[in-house]
């Protein structure tokens, strides 16, 4: 690699992680991991999956890798509270007739996520139940965060189906983009 392109790798690494821990630092909404692209918005890593990259990319040292766990974590609760506040704000402001449109759209997500992982995944009624469960939950409690979400699901499915599940987006090849908004589910939470 010539000197020029290491340069300027080294130099964009160091001011995303420069950024990350900014954000972090400032109680911002954390950028969330793409791995397709290294650094940015989209795709959410897990936690642990996030501190191993940035330990290889910057050469973390233990205690800046406990550091920087507990930003991240600080901040994926901070986001969900965030949620959580937003959707009582706008449930105040709705009308019944808006309150039931909302709910029965968010169902309708909820259901297309679940077609999309039991299609991928082949899932069985029961793994189609228990997952819908955790879903359920998700919707009621803002502290179950999407890793948790993920690891609850892991736990259900077989070690084939967690291998693909783990491998990324629950999208099927004729999608689109529309599809992957986050890397568990596909749906969008912004409140």
């Amino acid at each position: 690699m010539n000197e020029r392109a290491f340069t300027t790798k080294t130099t964009r690494r160091a001011t995303a992680f420069g950024l990350l821990l900014s954000a972090s630092l400032l109680g911002a909404t954390s950028v969330q991991a793409r791995p397709d692209t290294h650094w940015g918005p989209g795709h959410q890593m897990d936690l642990e999956t996030r501190v191993e990259r940035m330990t290889q990319d910057f050469n973390l040292t233990e205690a800046q890798q406990e550091q920087v766990r507990a930003i991240l974590e600080n901040s994926r609760k901070e986001q969900a509270r965030l949620r959580q506040a937003s959707r009582e704000q706008i449930d105040a402001i709705l009308t019944e007739e808006q309150k039931t449109r909302r709910e029965a759209l968010m169902q309708e997500r909820q259901d297309h996520r679940l077609e999309r992982l039991t299609a991928k995944l082949d899932l069985t009624t029961d793994q189609t139940a228990r997952i819908k469960e955790v879903f359920d939950e998700q919707r009621k409690n803002p502290e179950l965060t999407p890793t948790l979400v993920r690891e609850r699901i892991s736990g259900i499915l077989s070690a084939e189906q967690r291998e693909a599940f783990e491998r990324g987006p629950m999208r099927r090849p004729d999608s689109d983009r529309r599809d992957s908004r986050d890397g568990s589910d596909g749906e969008r939470r912004d409140g």
